[in-house]
């Protein structure tokens, strides 16, 4: 790829080793292909939580899973939606809490309202709203399918 003038090379792998950081390796969280279902797509927040406490900074999530989805059922286009909420800002090794941005992901099918937790010493306020909460304390928030609750720091 170098030797054809590409650069900034980024490698998928699927190990179960530490990648080398300077080959820009970026590492699936999974040795098996992943069920569509609400439990797999939960399990990928611990997965990529435990992936960056081992030190590997670059995860990924097959959004969606591999099996067991039926694309023409809602039910399973509502988990993709989600997946697809959450998944870029994880993909982008981007934590929950940032300094900025607070990510509150959904994981439970239906679920139209979600309590977050604002993390003290600041100020927040939804992405696509005005109204500001104090930090240390949970709130509850709109959660629908057309969009997810992210917290802007102010």
């Amino acid at each position: 790829m170098q030797v054809a003038g590409q650069t900034n090379i980024v490698n998928l792998l699927r190990l179960d080793r530490q990648p080398t950081i300077r080959r820009a390796d970026l590492e699936r969280r999974h040795r098996v292909d992943i069920a569509s279902s609400w439990a797999s797509f939960h399990n990928q927040l611990a997965a990529g939580l435990n992936m960056g406490l081992a030190g590997i900074p670059w995860w990924t999530t097959d959004i969606g899973g591999f099996h067991g989805g039926n694309p023409d059922h809602p039910a399973f286009r509502e988990l993709f939606t989600r997946w697809f909420q959450w998944g870029p800002r994880a993909q982008a090794g981007e934590p929950a809490h940032g300094q900025w941005y607070l990510v509150v992901p959904v994981f439970e099918a239906g679920q139209r309202k979600i309590t977050a937790y604002l993390p003290a010493g600041a100020s927040w306020k939804l992405w696509d709203a005005e109204k500001v909460y104090s930090g240390g304390c949970e709130v509850e928030v709109d959660c629908p399918i057309e969009t997810r609750p992210v917290f802007v720091r102010v």
